[in-house]
């Protein structure tokens, strides 16, 4: 390898992980949120021994056991969101301080540049109804700052705030910023493509998912497309599905129509999809730490919170199908042998800024025109801005292979229960026994009581058993869990 030269520097990594999807992303100094957005993003993937015995016989690879899909069945899906600068018109009613010159016109990626604060002190209820960010000199407690509120050149004193909006006498004293934090875009993107289709065989197929957004978590699901009908889009029963008015048929998931016109009028009502359209089941397989010690089938699962207002969790997400936060990865198998001839959607309804749900960065067909509140008009049939329908599946006609889920998972189990041990003999050995280790290593840790591997909000020491190369066990460690809500108002550490 040359010697680097001026400006340049070599760095070496050793791979001494377990098979794995990893990622890579540009870190310049103060501008790394920016590259990642423009999409300075790409995979790195670990292989190990373990993940080759899994995949099928090959040249290179002779013992493989053809039990997960080969390198032709393999998709990455990395997944963003976006906004996209509007053409003159529009951007001069959504955004007038943008300026085009300098940060690109039609077509270019937009960002929220400006801090609109949640408050409003020239309003009897202290709430700025386009504001998305909280301002610390107008909150409680207040922040002291070095540069607080300054004039506000937008302020109108001849504009009657009993009559219409006004802009305060006062706005935050803060730059025009690179990028807001946090940003919640309109339009998802896989693998560079906003809205794509991709065409497979009714077969199975392994997908290595990246969340790369930069705020944004997605709950994903597969769902049965409808077409502009309603039809589901079905070549045995609905051969020619009906177009929506852009021209392409089987874009829309079926969400409850109760729901949806409900949630005109109350927009904290959250529609969700008409029972029996679920598509295909994720089998995920592995994290960004490698192999799981079992395989988990994950059914389609719309969005739930935890209503229980007795429970330290309360107001936080509940159910929910593959989620991942930004930077997350998930390895997973669908077999879609029993969908062939359909089309399904890649679809999301995580909340933002999760678990809490804004509506107006909740984006789907029949939305509330939020237009009033800073937000954007309803979504029609087949268009954007839309965040659930992020992909479309359409499933080739013919004779389904199915998976053989159970040879994945008799894989997984310990040599002692019939399996290769692929957790056990593949990753690191665990330090904390926990029942979900169990069929990985032939074991009876508990699920429950004091020796479940978990630390509790009350408890000051900790006992656990551990499996390794042996299994023992240790007791009254010493452990605590601080509330501390002086970090970030809310949360735990230990």
């Amino acid at each position: 390898m040359p010697t680097p030269g001026p400006g340049e520097m070599t760095f070496f990594y050793t791979n001494q992980q377990s098979a794995r999807l990893m990622f890579y992303h540009d870190h310049a100094w103060g501008i790394t949120r920016l590259n990642v957005y423009a999409g300075e993003v790409a995979s790195y993937i670990i292989t190990d021994d373990m993940e080759k015995k899994l995949l099928p016989a090959a040249v290179g690879n002779p013992a493989g056991l053809g039990i997960l899909p080969g390198a032709a069945e393999t998709i990455p899906l990395f997944i963003q969101d976006k906004t996209y600068v509007p053409n003159a018109a529009q951007l001069a009613l959504q955004d007038q301080t943008w300026d085009t010159a300098r940060w690109g016109g039609e077509g270019s990626f937009w960002l929220p540049h400006v801090y609109s604060p949640a408050q409003n002190p020239g309003d009897s209820s202290g709430v700025n109804q386009y504001g998305r960010w909280a301002y610390g000199p107008w909150f409680w407690p207040p922040t002291s700052i070095e540069h607080g509120p300054i004039a506000n050149s937008y302020f109108d004193p001849n504009c009657n705030p009993d009559e219409t909006w006004c802009e305060p006498p006062l706005m935050p004293g803060v730059p025009y910023l690179s990028m807001g934090m946090e940003s919640f875009h309109d339009t998802p993107v896989v693998n560079g493509t906003v809205y794509p289709t991709i065409e497979l065989d009714p077969k199975a197929y392994r997908f290595r998912v990246l969340n790369a957004a930069n705020d944004r978590f997605f709950n994903l699901s597969l769902y049965k497309a409808v077409d502009a009908n309603g039809a589901l889009c079905n070549i045995a029963t609905n051969p020619t599905p009906a177009a929506e008015s852009t021209g392409v048929a089987c874009t829309e998931v079926a969400l409850n129509p109760t729901e949806v016109a409900a949630a005109l009028e109350d927009t904290t009502i959250f529609p969700t999809p008409v029972a029996g359209t679920e598509g295909p089941n994720w089998i995920q397989i592995g994290t960004e730490g490698g192999f799981l010690p079992a395989p988990v089938v994950i059914p389609p699962q719309p969005t739930t919170w935890v209503n229980d207002p007795t429970v330290f969790n309360a107001g936080n997400v509940d159910q929910h199908s593959l989620l991942l936060a930004p930077a997350e990865r998930a390895d997973v198998v669908v077999d879609f042998s029993q969908f062939a001839g359909q089309t399904l959607i890649l679809y999301n309804d995580a909340p933002a800024a999760f678990p809490a749900r804004d509506p107006r960065y909740d984006y789907y067909t029949g939305n509330a025109d939020l237009t009033d509140t800073g937000g954007a008009p309803s979504t029609l049939p087949g268009y954007g801005p839309n965040t659930r329908t992020v992909m479309q599946i359409k499933v080739k006609p013919g004779t389904g292979t199915p998976y053989n889920l159970t040879a994945l998972e008799t894989a997984f189990k310990a040599e002692s229960l019939g399996g290769i041990g692929v957790f056990r003999n593949g990753q690191n050995p665990i330090i904390v026994g926990q029942g979900a280790y169990n069929s990985a290593y032939g074991a009876t840790f508990q699920n429950n009581g004091p020796n479940a591997g978990l630390v509790q909000i009350f408890d000051t020491s900790f006992s656990f058993k551990t499996c390794g190369r042996s299994c023992r066990a240790f007791t009254h460690l010493p452990a605590a869990a601080e509330d501390d809500p002086g970090r970030d108002g809310r949360g735990l550490r230990s």
